[in-house]
């Protein structure tokens, strides 16, 4: 099976794995380079926005995080695109963080992949392609959907991201067949 994937594609696919990242230019350089090379104001909310808190609450899922001494984000960016997410990375970033607070004060963003969620399951070929964004939940349902004997070794709380559980979490009842 031959596959038209180009360079760029697949550089956005592996990217759309990067949940959250400190970065590593200054706050107002990283802001500006959004700016000029993302058009949609509709995807970057910084404190300064009405929706920023709403949007981060409803993200944050342990409640510990959620007070008033735990570390914002300097921007949270909900990409619609892939070159999205690649001007986010490409404007800056150290490859350091793995969690959505900064314990070292360092500035950090979260780039919030939840409108890139798309699953094509093709039960003919047994593959599956599902975006970062997807959850377990919708995989497992997609696949169910298209066939009774294809399944996914996914962890158990189905409101995981599919991009998290790639990268080395989770542990589902299916892990050890």
């Amino acid at each position: 099976m031959k596959f038209n994937i180009s360079s760029c594609e697949l550089v956005s696919f592996f990217l759309t794995l990067v949940v959250c990242f400190f970065i590593s230019t200054s706050s107002n350089e990283f802001l500006d380079c959004l700016s000029q090379t993302i058009s949609s104001d509709d995807i970057v909310f910084t404190p300064n926005d009405t929706s920023y808190s709403p949007l981060l609450q409803s993200r944050i899922q342990n409640l510990r995080f959620n007070t008033t001494t735990t570390p914002k984000p300097l921007a949270i960016i909900t990409p619609l695109s892939y070159s999205h997410v690649q001007s986010t990375v490409i404007c800056g970033h150290d490859y350091e963080g793995l969690s959505y607070t900064s314990f070292d004060q360092d500035p950090f963003i979260v780039l919030d992949l939840n409108q890139l969620r798309s699953v094509s399951v093709d039960s003919q070929a047994n593959t599956a392609w599902v975006e970062s964004g997807a959850t377990l939940g919708e995989l497992s349902y997609y696949v169910s959907q298209k066939s009774n004997l294809l399944g996914f070794p996914t962890g158990e709380c189905t409101s995981v991201g599919v991009g998290g559980q790639l990268t080395g979490g989770g542990y589902g009842t299916m892990a050890r067949k």
